[in-house]
């Protein structure tokens, strides 16, 4: 899942559109007018020449967005028994039970 801005001079959306995986569907959700940093909350600024800056809008969805991800993707892990290994196979193995 990747969250971007069309008003994002740094990393564009469009470096995301098309990305396929292998393993899982790649969602890329743009906000209208977001720039980069989107979620942190200061002021629309220009940084080392790129803007930069909050967007209630996009931050609140792109968060609610996320949560929702991870509660659909994580329902039944056992967290206390979680351990991320480099490759993160102890998590995948978690994932299905």
């Amino acid at each position: 899942m990747v969250f971007a801005g069309s008003a994002d001079d740094w990393t564009p959306a469009s470096e995301c559109e098309g990305v396929q995986s292998s393993k899982a569907p790649v969602e890329v959700k743009t906000y209208a007018g977001a720039a980069h940093s989107f979620d942190l909350n200061i002021i629309p600024q220009r940084y080392l020449g790129k803007m930069i800056g909050h967007n209630r809008e996009a931050a609140e969805d792109s968060r609610q967005r996320m949560v929702d991800f991870f509660v659909e993707h994580t329902v039944g892990v056992d967290w206390t028994k979680v351990r991320l290994s480099k490759t993160g196979s102890e998590l995948a193995g978690m994932a299905g039970q």
